[in-house]
């Protein structure tokens, strides 16, 4: 096991062509190996540049798991407390006992001074990573299923709920944060009991804020009898930072009151084919225990399940 300092001008050498056996891209089209660790690089000098420490393990010349910890700025302020991202990533014959070895090395350097509140994703298929953090003390929070498609089938009639949805326009904008206020979020922060409910209701609000004022996002809202009862939005991701020439739609978020029943399936189908005709490539993020929601996105029969996640959480005192 090796530990390296990073600076700018010496960066870590590292081949990590072995870590992307569980990368969240490793199912979608478009994205060769090649790609997949162009991205992991990116992200992980990314990571180190926010301030994070990692740690390796070596196996004949190339790195076989890798664990980096990197604090979240504005996560921290927003919480008012200490919060940091685990990023654990190794090869399919990584064993629990290198997982644990790898991540206890990382807790072991925090300092102890405050509290801390430190998330992390793994790959539904990585059991031996996911047993190992259970046994160092995170728990499970959350188990998502992301859907992915770069084409859709059009033997689905959505012509008639379609025509109740429109573009989002800034004059929306007050109705639509309502609906936003009203709409609960069920999510890995929703069930920390670490995390105030203000705190968290405010995250999504200002997450849809964002979504809403960014030009490179797109919004659609249902409306019924003259009032808008629900709105989707999706960001995206450029991967121009990995040197990838790949746009993906990503990051959405849906917000309906309880006259919105049957409003989830014409503005998701909208936000499809929208991203498709711009970006060629999209995806959504729900939770699996969101019955409703997987089984609306699994009738998109090109819509296919890409990837899930289990996300989990220490609270160090």
């Amino acid at each position: 096991m090796t530990s390296f300092p990073f600076l700018e001008e010496n960066a870590p050498t590292l081949d990590l062509s072995p870590l992307t056996d569980f990368s969240r891209l490793r199912r979608y089209p478009g994205f060769s190996a090649q790609d997949l660790e162009k991205i992991l690089w990116a992200d992980f000098q990314g990571w180190l540049n926010k301030g994070g420490k990692y740690q390796t393990l070596e196996k004949n010349g190339s790195t076989s798991a890798l664990a980096c910890l990197h604090p979240l700025e504005w996560d921290s302020t927003h919480f008012s407390m200490p919060m940091f991202r685990l990023q654990l990533l190794g090869s399919s014959d990584t064993s629990i006992e290198q997982y644990k070895a790898l991540t206890q090395e990382l807790l072991d350097s925090q300092d102890k001074s405050d509290s801390q509140h430190i998330s992390v994703e793994v790959d539904i298929d990585n059991y031996n990573a996911l047993n190992a953090l259970t046994a160092l003390g995170f728990e499970v929070l959350d188990l998502r299923r992301t859907y992915c498609t770069n084409r859709m089938r059009h033997d689905i009639d959505f012509v008639r709920m379609i025509n109740r949805t429109r573009y989002y326009h800034p004059n929306d904008y007050s109705q639509v944060m309502r609906l936003v206020r009203e709409t609960d979020f069920p999510s890995r922060f929703s069930r920390d009991p670490h995390l105030q409910p203000k705190k968290v209701k405010a995250l999504y609000e200002k997450w849809f804020h964002n979504l809403l004022a960014d030009p490179n996002a797109n919004a659609i809202v249902y409306e019924r009898q003259g009032a808008i009862i629900a709105c989707g939005a999706i960001g995206q991701v450029n991967y121009a930072y990995a040197g990838i020439a790949q746009c993906l739609r990503t990051g959405s978020l849906y917000a309906g009151n309880a006259k919105a029943v049957g409003a989830y399936t014409p503005v998701l189908f909208r936000l499809i084919m929208d991203s498709l005709d711009s970006h060629g490539l999209v995806d959504t993020t729900v939770s699996m225990n969101n019955v409703a929601a997987c089984k609306i996105l699994e009738g998109f029969r090109s819509y296919k399940s890409a990837a899930a996640a289990y996300s989990l959480r220490l609270y160090v005192e």
